[in-house]
C-alpha cells in the first residue's frame, strides 16, 4: 500500500466521519425544529384557549347588560301608563341622558386640561349607563307610537 492509498484512506475515513458527524446534526437539528413547533402549536392552542375564555366574558357581560336593560324596561310598567306619563317618563330619561353626558364632557375636559392623554376605560361606566338609557327611551318612544297609532 503506497502513501497514496494511506491518504486516499485517510480521506475516506475523514469524510466518513464528517458524513456521520453532518448526519447526527441534521437529525438533531430536525428533532429541534420538531419541538420548535410543539411549542408553537403548545402555544397557538394555549392562545385558543384565552380568545375562548375573553369571548365567553364578553358574551356573558353582553347577556347580562341585556338583562338589566330588560329589566329596566320592565320595572317602568310602560303598560300602566298613559300617553302624558309616557311621555313625561320619555322627558325624565331624556333629561338624565343629558346629565350622564355632561358627565362625561366634563371626565373628557378633565384629562385634557391636566395635559394627559384621554383613556376611554375612564368613562366606560358612564358610556354603559347612556347606553341603558337610550335603550329605555327607545322602549318608551316605541309605546308612545303605538299609542299614537
Amino acid at each position: 500500500m503506497g502513501i497514496l492509498d494511506k491518504v486516499t484512506d485517510k480521506l475516506k475515513d475523514v469524510d466518513d466521519k464528517v458524513g456521520d458527524k453532518l448526519d447526527s446534526v441534521i437529525s438533531g437539528e430536525k428533532k429541534d425544529i420538531k419541538k420548535a413547533a410543539d411549542k408553537v402549536d403548545d402555544a397557538v392552542d394555549d392562545a385558543k384557549d384565552v380568545v375562548k375564555d375573553a369571548k365567553d366574558k364578553v358574551d356573558d357581560a353582553v347577556d347580562e347588560g341585556k338583562d338589566k336593560i330588560s329589566d329596566a324596561i320592565k320595572a317602568l310598567n310602560l303598560d300602566s301608563l298613559d300617553l302624558d306619563g309616557l311621555q313625561n317618563l320619555a322627558k325624565g330619561k331624556e333629561a338624565e341622558l343629558d346629565s350622564v353626558a355632561a358627565d362625561i364632557g366634563k371626565k373628557v375636559l378633565e384629562s385634557s386640561d391636566s395635559g394627559k392623554s384621554f383613556d376611554l376605560s375612564s368613562i366606560s361606566d358612564l358610556l354603559g349607563k347612556a347606553k341603558e338609557i337610550k335603550e329605555v327611551i327607545a322602549a318608551i318612544t316605541s309605546k308612545i307610537g303605538a299609542l299614537k297609532g
